[in-house]
């Protein structure tokens, strides 16, 4: 375990700080704090692709000059994307706070709970299976039933009030679960201690106590912290979801989209993505996103896995990069096209553009072709000719690629056939001029 103790005599060795010490920097390696000026700063962390996203009254250029020399070293590159400022971090688990003017920067002892988001609530554990009494949804204990009250969707506010006077390891184990959804660390940590050492519970316990506090990668400790032996579902795919988060977020992002495809294709089991999507899409925009061909390759084959019908348009668009950059524009060509319904207004003509453009790379005129008409019917004002093909952020693999890429370029092709791409355009074209509604983008 990972008591407190052990925290406060790490931070001991720290260089002093001016302001007391509070658990944010317990749970920090470093802490760096960079005034700019701007009245109404905001960021937005991208954990997955270890990226920090700026925006405040000011334009982004000017934003990016104010930038004090020398600051944010941990997140050395800087580039502007339409309206934000995107800061480039070595680590996904830098952790990005706003006070006032004032950005907060600390690197994560653990997993960066600040930006991470607490989806704990959302899985909930059968009482007959692990020792809570009889079985949803009437329950036979306490426990049990705040079980059974949380299956149903009930609200945090909700689940605090069941929770008055009720003590046992799985009350423990959901007050660590509140606390840590309102960032309050400090009293999740004391919870999670508080559930004790042996019971299925206990191992729940301590996933997310060495989460929080660090020293789940590497050796035994990893081993025995994620060992999913006898558990009971759905604790078993909580756990393998926590593992493969865990790795990504460290660095480890081979490992964890090779877990992570590996669960994906056993199909004797529930859809893990179905489960947990956020941790699936995180791991495949991880894949996607990195240098390597053949982990943007597996990337790719791990998108095809997952529901496609609810597909965030960010995930699809990085999926038809990656293919482009494997050297497989017509793919890439029809991922996007499949995804031409869902792109925002604002948005709509520079999407159809690089369709085009990427049919076009992929010699395939005829698509092209009927992609143009579209786009001539439903942004009128615009002239949609020949698109002038703009290179490949990266050459494309040689011919002579290796078999296991090839397979995989193979396979691809069948999960995703090119009628589908066009046929979603032919559908949009039916509705006559009408542009698709403007979506959220996440």
């Amino acid at each position: 375990m990972w008591p407190l103790l052990l925290l406060t005599a790490t931070f001991g060795a720290a260089p002093p700080l001016k302001e007391a010490p509070s658990a944010s920097l317990l749970l920090s390696e470093w802490v760096e704090r960079i005034r700019l000026p701007a009245q109404h700063l905001s960021v937005r962390a991208d954990l997955w692709r270890s990226e920090l996203e700026l925006t405040s009254e000011l334009p982004p250029q000017t934003l990016l000059r104010a930038f004090p020399k020398g600051a944010a070293r941990s997140c050395p590159k800087r580039v502007i994307k339409v309206h934000v400022l995107v800061l480039r971090c070595d680590s996904s688990r830098v952790q990005a706070t706003v006070r006032g003017s004032q950005l907060e920067l600390t690197l994560a002892r653990g997993l960066p709970w600040k930006n991470l988001g607490a989806p704990a609530l959302s899985w909930h554990y059968p009482p007959e299976r692990f020792g809570l009494g009889s079985a949803c949804p009437a329950g036979s204990t306490d426990e049990g039933r705040l079980e059974c009250r949380i299956a149903v969707g009930a609200t945090n506010e909700q689940v605090t009030q069941a929770l008055q006077g009720m003590t046992g390891p799985m009350a423990s184990l959901r007050e660590g679960d509140l606390a840590l959804s309102r960032n309050d660390v400090t009293s999740a940590l004391a919870a999670y201690e508080r559930v004790g050492r042996t019971g299925l519970i206990a191992r729940l316990a301590r996933v997310r106590l060495c989460e929080i506090s660090g020293g789940c990668v590497g050796g035994s400790e990893e081993n025995s912290t994620f060992d999913t032996n006898v558990l009971p579902e759905p604790a078993r795919t909580e756990l393998e979801l926590r593992h493969v988060r865990t790795l990504t977020l460290w660095g480890q992002r081979s490992r964890a989209a090779a877990l992570l495809n590996a669960r994906m294709a056993d199909r004797t089991r529930d859809d893990a993505c179905r489960l947990w999507p956020e941790v699936c899409d995180g791991v495949i925009t991880s894949a996607l996103n990195e240098a390597d061909l053949e982990l943007q390759a597996l990337g790719l084959e791990m998108f095809l896995r997952r529901p496609q019908s609810n597909a965030a348009l960010r995930l699809t668009r990085q999926a038809s990069d990656a293919a482009a950059r494997l050297g497989a524009p017509g793919f890439a060509a029809n991922l996007l096209a499949s995804a031409s319904d869902s792109a925002p207004r604002d948005e709509l003509e520079a999407h159809l553009r690089r369709v085009i453009e990427l049919y076009e790379l992929a010699r395939d005129p005829v698509r092209a072709a009927v992609v143009r008409e579209y786009a001539r019917t439903v942004i009128a004002h615009r002239t949609f000719g020949s698109v002038r093909a703009l290179p490949l952020e990266t050459e494309p693999p040689p011919a002579s690629m290796n078999p296991q890429m090839k397979v995989l370029y193979d396979d691809v092709k069948r999960e995703l056939e090119l009628a589908k791409a066009v046929g979603t355009v032919s559908r949009a074209r039916s509705v006559g001029s009408r542009v698709p509604e403007p979506t959220v983008q996440h």
